[in-house]
């Protein structure tokens, strides 16, 4: 049976630069199929010019909200943005979008639970 997965991670965005599914090649982009899950959702970034949406699968959890910036690793409960359940197996995406001229970092911390 699998526990508690745990994903901190950081994302270099260049100038207006966006990214189709940041948890691509990731061990998140695919929840493992044995059990279902919880999903919390942590972020930051350097600046308020960046956008984030989060889906699982066709769901749509987060849409293009702007992310806090305190250019820092997200911390709980500060930078909690969503908690949602999903199924083995679920697909999960996470967007990013730099609407700024200048490279920009994304800070997001993703923690599945089983349930």
């Amino acid at each position: 049976m699998a526990g508690k997965i745990t994903k901190t991670e950081k994302v270099e965005l260049s100038a207006n630069e966006s990214i189709a599914n940041a948890l691509q090649g990731t061990k998140l982009e695919n929840v493992p199929s044995m059990r279902n899950y919880n999903v919390l959702v942590l972020a930051q970034a350097s600046d308020d010019a960046v956008r984030h949406k989060i889906e699982a699968d066709t769901d749509v959890a987060v849409q293009n909200s702007i992310v806090g910036s305190e250019n820092r690793v997200p911390i709980r409960p500060d930078d909690v943005v969503d908690t949602f359940a999903v199924e083995g197996g679920t697909k999960l995406f996470l967007e990013l979008d730099n609407t700024s001229s200048s490279a920009q970092t994304y800070y997001y911390k993703i923690i599945l639970s089983p349930r």
